[in-house]
């Protein structure tokens, strides 16, 4: 059970955020259902440490991973239990409806403990986005309420495996508030690392829910970085071994995993992921198999 108690047996099992979630339903017009709740929950952000009171969308850190389709027609309920209100802003999308863009006390008011509310919209454009708080959010965003919402193109012959050949994607959402530097909701020596078969091509979501920017180095590789929040480059994409990711910033970057390792893959603002005693917060690895 993702976010259990400590106490509870389930808790000793892999507990990972970033789920994909399927819609609850698809109604008679073609509007995509999605259900969450907002909870209070107990996250091991590091495997070494106990877990921190955190909260999250479903029960997880970082949410679920919701994926519609341009055009999409898109209904989000949101059950709120927490002991506070809260309010959720998809961040990137472009609204018809105003009131649908998630600011308490700009576009509507916050909801409140017990309450469900909910969201519609028309999912434009395709790119990667995000979906976090807008109530509180320095404390909320930074506990935990945040998560990706990926949306594809129309046209098959524009995703990322038809242009580009990608063969696997990572969602890479980073923070940097409770339990320090975080990479989905863990700091390293739990991070996940990306497994890749030599020959492939793997598509990194970079998304920063913190407050500070990040550089992104990659060891042994460059990647190709084809759009920047949700927006491809075209004729503008460019290769680089470290990438800057700002506060609310989006890039999609492509790793092309030409030589069989390990390689290591950081921040480099080096106080966010070395100390005395080693590696730890914003580091995960690189892992290149041989091709079967």
């Amino acid at each position: 059970m993702l976010g259990a108690d400590a106490d509870d047996p389930e808790f000793t099992k892999v507990v990972q955020g970033n789920q994909p979630l399927e819609p609850t339903t698809v109604e008679a017009d073609g509007t995509k259902v999605f259900d969450l709740t907002v909870d209070e929950i107990d996250w091991p952000i590091d495997a070494l440490l106990p877990p921190v009171r955190a909260l999250g969308y479903n029960k997880m850190w970082p949410g679920p991973v919701m994926r519609v389709t341009e055009g999409d027609k898109v209904r989000m309920n949101f059950t709120n239990n927490l002991p506070e209100s809260t309010g959720v802003h998809f961040h990137g999308l472009e609204f018809e409806d105003f009131r649908q863009d998630g600011v308490p006390f700009v576009t509507q008011l916050p909801f409140v403990p017990g309450e469900t509310f909910s969201y519609e919209f028309t999912a434009t454009p395709a790119g990667s986005h995000m979906y976090h708080s807008h109530h509180n959010a320095t404390d909320q965003v930074g506990r935990g309420l945040l998560g990706a919402f990926i949306v594809e193109p129309r046209d098959p012959a524009d995703t990322y495996a038809e242009k580009f050949g990608v063969t696997q994607e990572v969602v890479f959402i980073h923070n940097d508030a409770l339990g320090g530097f975080t990479i989905n909701g863990h700091g390293f020596p739990a991070t996940t690392p990306i497994v890749a078969k030599q020959g492939e091509k793997v598509l990194i979501r970079y998304m920063n829910e913190g407050t500070m920017m990040h550089p992104w180095h990659t060891h042994g590789f460059r990647m190709n970085v084809v759009a920047r929040d949700g927006a491809p480059l075209g004729n503008a994409s460019f290769r680089c071994d470290t990438l800057g990711v700002n506060p609310g910033e989006r890039w999609d970057a492509i790793v092309d995993c030409d030589r069989v390792g390990v390689w290591a893959f950081h921040c480099h603002i080096l106080p966010h992921v070395e100390g005395l005693d080693g590696m730890f917060g914003m580091v995960t690895a690189l892992v290149i198999l041989p091709p079967d």
